[in-house]
């Protein structure tokens, strides 16, 4: 057995070393990607992670006690987490030092020597999209000019569809050559679910079960939704949308068909999904777009936005909407409850043959070129 363990420890140095960033990690699609990421990148022969960064608080914080092998470290930020961000990125750092590459999972790259790899999952940082405040907007603003001036320091960037590559590609015409499409599969805690839904639930008639999974982000677009009443929905063939939000972010409560459910974990999501009809996805932008793969994995219809990175995902099998018209949200709910009476029901194997089998696939394939920097 000793000589196994001296074999092991002989091979794991053959490995190049990489350090990971995570600091930033706090969002709920985020920490998710993380979750299913993570484990699959510490098991990896492509290199061997020797430490980790990571937050002072939220799901990430514990990662230490569940990987003893990888040195970790807790950053905690006593600055609002914007400004400690901005702080981190414009100042040389303190925290990452040596020469093993670093792969950051956070947007913005940091001021630091060591080689980076930048995974981007900020829509925002394209700086495609007006529909956001001012406020919002200087935030985004200020986020791009730091992107902008860390730049050279960034050896490959990483993004999840094409067109968010195009899009960063317009702003950043540099990243040319840099910048990598590696999309991802289902969610590590969704392949469990067994089979795939053939047709709705049955409630007497009582109108179909929507669900909405998403943070309260003015991008998230959940104010469309007030824009459609009781009697609307009801006529549309809907009864119900359950969205993701505490009782106290609740957008419209005079409207008693938007139901508000709390931040889930993947049992409650599991549960949410189970109990669904179908998705509605009128957000106006996405790096990615989990929930919408998660709906495709499990067999629900999708209502989405006309945007390109809805398109990408779901193909022709969609009904797509104006997100910035709530009457063509209506229509597209009426479409819905057409098709659904008819005997319809989407088939998305085409659209999850896209995706990578597995998440190690994944994990390799971001490995190779932080490690390597092509």
């Amino acid at each position: 057995m000793e000589g196994v363990e001296v074999v092991r420890e002989e091979m794991s140095t053959l490995r190049p070393r990489l350090c990971i960033h995570l600091t930033n990690v706090t969002g709920t699609g985020a920490v998710r990607l993380a979750e299913s990421l993570l484990p699959r990148m510490i098991d990896s022969k492509i290199a061997q992670v020797s430490r980790m960064f990571l937050p002072s608080v939220g799901d990430l914080a514990q990662w230490g006690a569940q990987y003893p092998q990888v040195p970790t470290q807790n950053i905690v930020r006593r600055l609002p987490n914007a400004l400690s961000r901005l702080v981190e990125c414009a100042l040389p750092s303190r925290i990452v030092r040596g020469s093993d590459p670093v792969l950051v999972l956070g947007d913005l790259p940091l001021f630091c020597d060591a080689p980076q790899t930048l995974f981007i999952q900020t829509a925002h940082l394209s700086g495609q999209d007006n529909e956001y405040s001012v406020g919002d907007w200087l935030k985004y603003a200020v986020s791009r000019g730091v992107l902008r001036r860390n730049l050279h320091r960034v050896q490959a960037a990483i993004v999840q569809t094409e067109p968010m590559r195009l899009a960063l590609l317009q702003s950043y015409p540099e990243l040319d050559g840099r910048l990598h499409v590696i999309p991802q599969p289902v969610p590590q805690w969704l392949m469990s679910a067994k089979g795939s839904r053939r047709g709705p639930l049955c409630y007497s008639g009582e109108g179909l079960r929507l669900i909405y999974p998403a943070a309260y982000y003015p991008h998230k677009n959940h104010k469309i939704l007030g824009s459609i009443s009781d009697d609307q929905a009801r006529t549309a063939g809907v009864r119900s949308i359950s969205v993701t939000l505490e009782a106290t972010q609740h957008p419209y409560p005079q409207f008693s068909w938007i139901r508000t459910v709390g931040r889930l974990d993947p049992e409650g999501m599991l549960e949410l999904y189970a109990n669904a009809d179908a998705l509605v996805f009128p957000s106006l932008q996405e790096s990615f777009g989990f929930p919408l793969i998660e709906a495709m994995h499990v067999g629900l219809p999708i209502v989405a936005a006309d945007r390109s990175f809805a398109r990408v995902l779901c193909g022709d099998e969609a009904i797509y909407f104006d997100p910035l018209s709530a009457r063509s949200l209506e229509a597209a709910l009426h479409e819905l409850n057409k098709r659904v009476k008819a005997g319809w029901w989407p088939n998305w194997s085409s659209q999850l043959n896209q995706l990578p089998d597995s998440w190690q696939e994944v994990a390799d394939r971001i490995l190779t070129i932080s490690v390597r920097g092509s």
